[in-house]
């Protein structure tokens, strides 16, 4: 453990990368590390022990393609489960936290599928909660509840993001263009629109005629 941990500290790049594969990989349906699956490695063990089946139908593509619908279709209805047990059934983030605890321990060393059984009762419970509510016709609509709530949550973080980026793009332009050139103008007395500027100042007076209302409305 204390190696694993050095080499992981020591690499940080491959760390991250290392462990975002291995965590998305944990939810791959397909069992695709199962060395028992390899008939090379099957042949290699036979010759040390005899038990070994060369031939094993269990372990190969047909059966694997089918574990991998089937989980799938789980894993599918464990989801939609879980959106919808979101506020209905207060422990029902505890079987979503679960799986996903689970993948993050094991993503620093290999997720294999073995290593995911201990959550499978959570995705079956998840799943069978999703057929119930499809049997009582409110899966869909608690389905797009959820993600309604979710383009809210994200539209009042994008206002934040909004407004922080709108204020140090404006804080950028103003500091670093516009007032080094409006500095030049100063000390040069410049005046690029070519109005008449009243002394010590860059606004321009403008001629009074009459109090008037066409006056006030005119504000140039």
């Amino acid at each position: 453990m204390e190696s694993k941990l050095r080499g992981l500290a020591k690499n940080p790049g491959w760390s991250i990368r290392h462990f975002g594969w291995e965590f998305v990989h944990f939810w791959n349906p397909y069992p695709d590390r199962l060395q028992s699956a390899s008939e090379n490695f099957r042949k290699e063990l036979h010759h040390k022990d005899a038990r070994m089946v060369l031939k094993n139908s269990l372990v190969g593509d047909l059966s694997r393609t089918l574990y991998a619908a089937g989980f799938g279709v789980l894993m599918a209805a464990a989801a939609a489960g879980a959106i919808a047990a979101r506020r209905a059934s207060p422990g029902a983030m505890l079987l979503v936290a679960w799986p996903v605890i689970l993948g993050i321990c094991y993503s620093p060393f290999f997720t294999q599928m073995r290593y995911r059984i201990p959550a499978d009762p959570a995705f079956i419970i998840l799943g069978a909660y999703a057929v119930e509510m499809t049997m009582q016709k409110s899966l869909w609509h608690r389905i797009v509840s959820f993600f309604k709530a979710l383009r809210d949550g994200w539209m009042k973080i994008a206002e934040k993001l909004m407004i922080f980026w709108t204020f140090v793009l404006l804080l950028l332009l103003f500091v670093a263009v516009v007032g080094p050139i409006a500095v030049l103008m100063k000390i040069f007395r410049k005046d690029p629109m070519e109005a008449r500027m009243a002394p010590g100042s860059f606004w321009a007076l403008r001629d009074r005629t009459r109090e008037s209302l066409e006056e006030c409305l005119r504000q140039f």
